[in-house]
C-alpha cells in the first residue's frame, strides 16, 4: 500500500476531535463520495549525500523507496464511504500516516459549511499542514491545503486543492 502523507488534504485526520473540542460537523450526506486531489510539490525528500554515503546499497534502495512512497502524486481521484459514525471524527481520514508518525490535529474553525484544521505530525516523517474546506451544499465540497513535509533534514512543501462530490447513499461492500 502506498503511504499517503499529503492526501491527508483529502481532509486531514481529525479523528476523535469532535469528542475533545466543540466542533460543528460539516453538513454533508452519508454514502459514497468521490474526491479529486491535485497537488503541486516544491522541493524534494532526497537522501542527504552524507547519509547516503553511510548506507549499504540495500539500505539506500529501501530509503529511496520510502521517500518515493511518501511523495504525493500530482493528481489522484478516489472514493470513500462516509457513514454516520464518521461524523464523530473526520469523514475523510488518511489512515496511512498512523504507521510511521504521531499526529496532533487542531480545529481552527468549524461550521456546518466550512472548516479549517491544522495538523502537526512528528516521527520519521514530520508534517505541518493546514487545510480549509467548504461544503457548498450537502453533496459538494472543495478545499485547499498547504503542508511542509520533512524527512531526514530534507524538506518539501505541497499545495493542494480538492473537489469532492457525493455519488450516492449506498456504498460498495468490501
Amino acid at each position: 500500500m502506498r503511504l499517503q502523507v499529503v492526501p491527508a488534504f483529502a481532509l486531514l485526520a481529525v479523528s476523535g476531535l469532535l469528542a475533545r473540542q466543540t466542533v460543528t460537523p460539516l453538513n454533508i450526506q452519508t454514502g459514497l463520495w468521490q474526491t479529486t486531489l491535485k497537488q503541486t510539490n516544491h522541493g524534494s525528500l532526497g537522501i542527504p549525500p552524507e547519509v547516503a554515503a553511510q548506507l549499504s546499497p540495500m539500505q539506500r534502495a529501501r530509503a529511496a523507496a520510502m521517500l518515493k512512497a511518501i511523495t504525493p502524486p500530482p493528481s489522484q481521484t478516489y472514493t470513500r464511504c462516509v457513514t454516520q459514525k464518521d461524523f464523530n471524527q473526520d469523514p475523510f481520514p488518511d489512515k496511512s500516516r498512523q504507521s510511521y508518525t504521531q499526529c496532533t490535529e487542531t480545529v481552527l474553525s468549524s461550521s456546518s459549511s466550512a472548516a479549517q484544521i491544522h495538523e502537526v505530525c512528528k516521527g520519521e516523517v514530520e508534517v505541518d499542514a493546514t487545510i480549509s474546506y467548504q461544503a457548498s451544499d450537502p453533496q459538494h465540497m472543495a478545499g485547499t491545503g498547504h503542508a511542509v513535509i520533512a524527512v531526514g533534514g530534507q524538506q518539501m512543501t505541497t499545495d493542494s486543492t480538492l473537489t469532492s462530490h457525493w455519488i450516492g447513499a449506498t456504498c460498495p461492500k468490501n
